[in-house]
């Protein structure tokens, strides 16, 4: 996506981008983002994460924001006894079935709010990676996508954040090249597609109460053949 100030934003659908965190994204960047029709963006990030701005944050007015509809849909407690990743966040498929566990409800309601908003939508946490990743995979298995399918959106996403961070240093990752970012890489492609396989999305979304009518919501969101706002 060539919205200015975003980063790590990529098309999954017809509709449907996914980036990291939209405090990067500049006033010219939500003219681009608006004027494509996307008016809904679904942000999961816990209030904590969004409540002090960063160095290199945009100045956004309110009127630049105006029929923005933001949906905070946080899917994780950081407060919970079993939120304890050594990273201090999610960022491994590793620990994704483990994290539906403890937050299943949660996961569940943003996936649910993906495919109910109300035309484009875009979907964010602070990288883009991991959580986005996990919820947008459950919504491209519930519509039926191939796992390689699957698997290229996370490749280009943990790409797109560690080209970002080779220029924009984090506080806990480094930015990976060579046979380090080979093997940081491939060992999470491969839980990803271990987590795929044993994963019916449906039938967690059921087990969290969705519906009939939701279910089809989300396999509308995710079918790559809708008419909706391409990039």
């Amino acid at each position: 996506m060539g919205w200015d100030g975003a980063v790590n934003a990529h098309q999954v659908a017809p509709g449907v981008v996914r980036m990291g965190r939209r405090e990067w994204v500049t006033e010219q960047g939500w003219s681009q983002a608006l004027g494509e029709g996307y008016r809904t963006v679904v942000d999961l990030r816990s209030e904590i994460e969004f409540a002090v701005r960063r160095k290199g944050d945009a100045n956004v007015s309110a009127a630049a924001l105006d029929g923005l509809t933001v949906l905070h849909r946080p899917t994780e407690d950081p407060d919970h006894p079993g939120f304890d990743y050594p990273m201090g966040y999610l960022d491994h498929p590793a620990d994704y079935a483990g994290y539906l566990e403890m937050f299943g409800d949660r996961v569940a309601r943003a996936l649910l709010a993906v495919g109910h908003a109300d035309g484009p939508v875009i979907v964010h946490c602070s990288a883009g990676r991991d959580r986005t990743g996990l919820v947008l995979s459950l919504g491209q298995l519930v519509a039926g996508w191939s796992h390689d399918d699957i698997v290229d959106g996370y490749v280009a996403a943990a790409e797109g954040i560690n080209a970002f961070q080779a220029h924009n240093p984090h506080p806990k990752e480094t930015h990976k090249v060579g046979e380090e970012w080979e093997a940081w890489l491939g060992e999470r492609v491969s839980a990803l597609r271990s987590f795929l396989d044993e994963t019916n999305a449906v039938e967690f979304l059921r087990r969290q109460g969705a519906t009939d009518a939701d279910i089809a919501a989300v396999a509308a969101r995710f079918d790559r053949t809708c008419d909706q706002p391409a990039e």
